[in-house]
């Protein structure tokens, strides 16, 4: 770890595409209570279906929304903290295996020692992020980025 903790602790958040995102999926379920669920529980078979794939797909959205990090700190002491809505997740940079973008380079996913993490790419400055784990662990192999 020589050079490391120059500038840190560094934070990143999410930016203004990822609120955005958020505020459609709000809407979305929004629309779907004022306007579906009263025609599905009239009876109608046909909004009952378009109700429940409505909801399925948009639970999917919500899962996302809820476990994906808005907030990314790497600390000095080499501790990157993934915060999302529902969890916090701590793991030391040296544990850190690879980084790789997804297949639809939409997000990062980070392979740790006992477990994954997926960060949306709406995060300002990946590259930083990815620059500044890599001086603090030159063994990340970073994959398709």
């Amino acid at each position: 770890m020589d050079g490391a903790g120059r500038g840190l602790p560094k934070v990143y958040r999410m930016q203004m595409f990822g609120y955005v995102w958020a505020i459609g999926v709000v809407a979305f379920t929004y629309i779907g209570i004022t306007r579906l669920l009263p025609g599905a529980r009239a009876g109608d078979t046909g909004e009952l279906v378009f109700a429940v794939a409505w909801f399925g797909i948009l639970s999917t959205f919500w899962f996302k929304l809820l476990t994906s990090p808005f907030k990314v700190t790497i600390e000095q002491d080499g501790r990157v903290v993934f915060r999302s809505a529902l969890r916090r997740r701590e793991v030391h940079a040296s544990r850190i295996r690879s980084i790789a973008s997804t297949r639809t380079d939409q997000a990062l996913s980070v392979l740790y020692e006992g477990g994954r993490v997926t960060i949306p790419m709406q995060l300002d400055d990946p590259h930083d992020f990815l620059y500044t784990l890599r001086e603090l662990n030159p063994r990340i192999e970073v994959m398709a980025f």
